[in-house]
C-alpha cells in the first residue's frame, strides 16, 4: 500500500513505497523421454526481496525447509537433488540448482506427443478471475519475474503446432507480460516474463489487470 507521510511543519510528503524489487528468474532444461517422462535440470535465481524471502525459508530449517518449499511450488516435480548458494545475508543473490524428473510429463497418443510447455513450472494463468473488484490490488513490491524453458524432444519427433505468443501491457505501462514460444528442429524454447513497475493498483485499475491474459 503506498503510504505518504506529511513532514511536520513543512507541508511536504514523503513517499515510502518500496523501491527494491522482488526479482526471480529460472532457467530450465527439459529432456523428454520416449515414454513421456521428463528429466529436468533447473537454475533458480532470487534477488532483492525475493532473496530475502528465500534466505528466511532456508535459515528456518535448512535443506528440509527448502525441500518443502520446492514441493509446494513445483508439485509435479520429483526432486532428486538440489544445491544452494548465496545463503549469507551479505550475498546479493540466492540461487538453487535443481535436478528432478516428472513422470508422464506429456500425453502420448499414437505417434504424437502433446506437451504443456510450462510443465507446471510456471503459472501462466491470470490470477484475476473475478469480473469486478471493490478493493485495491497490492503486489507488495515492484516485481521482475523471468522464466526460460528449453525443451528437448526425443529423436524422430518434430514440432507440428505451437501455442500463439502473447504480449500485453496495461494502459499506464506499469505491468508488462510476455509469453513467447518458438521451435527449432526438435527443440522448443518457451519464455515467460512479467514486469510489475508499481506495487499498488486502485480498484478502478483492476479491469486493466484482468486484460493481461
Amino acid at each position: 500500500f503506498p503510504v505518504t507521510i506529511g513532514a511536520e511543519g513543512t507541508g511536504e510528503w514523503i513517499e515510502v513505497t518500496p523501491k527494491e524489487k522482488y526479482t526471480s528468474a529460472q532457467s530450465v532444461q527439459v529432456n523428454i523421454k520416449n515414454n513421456g517422462d521428463a528429466e529436468i535440470k533447473g537454475d533458480l535465481l532470487f534477488q532483492g526481496y525475493a532473496a530475502m524471502a528465500m534466505r528466511k525459508v532456508y535459515q528456518k530449517e535448512g535443506d528440509k525447509a527448502l525441500r518443502e518449499y520446492l514441493k509446494k511450488e513445483y508439485p509435479n516435480l520429483q526432486i532428486k537433488s538440489f544445491k544452494v548458494t548465496g545463503q549469507s545475508k551479505f550475498e546479493e543473490s540466492f540461487a538453487i540448482s535443481v535436478d528432478a524428473e516428472v513422470l508422464e510429463a506429456v500425453n502420448i497418443l499414437g505417434d504424437r506427443m502433446y506437451i504443456k510447455p510450462s510443465f507446471g513450472l510456471i503459472d501462466t494463468e491470470n490470477p484475476f478471475h473475478n469480473k469486478d473488484r471493490k478493493y485495491p490490488v497490492n503486489f507488495g513490491y515492484l516485481q521482475d519475474d523471468l522464466s526460460t524453458i528449453m525443451i528437448n524432444l526425443p529423436e524422430g519427433f518434430v514440432v507440428e503446432e505451437l501455442p500463439k505468443s502473447v504480449k500485453a501491457v496495461t494502459p499506464d505501462k506499469m505491468v508488462n507480460y510476455t509469453y513467447q514460444i518458438f521451435a527449432n528442429g526438435n527443440q522448443i524454447a518457451f519464455m515467460n516474463k512479467l514486469f510489475v513497475k508499481k506495487p499498488y493498483f486502485y480498484a478502478e485499475e483492476y479491469h486493466d489487470l484482468r486484460q493481461l491474459s
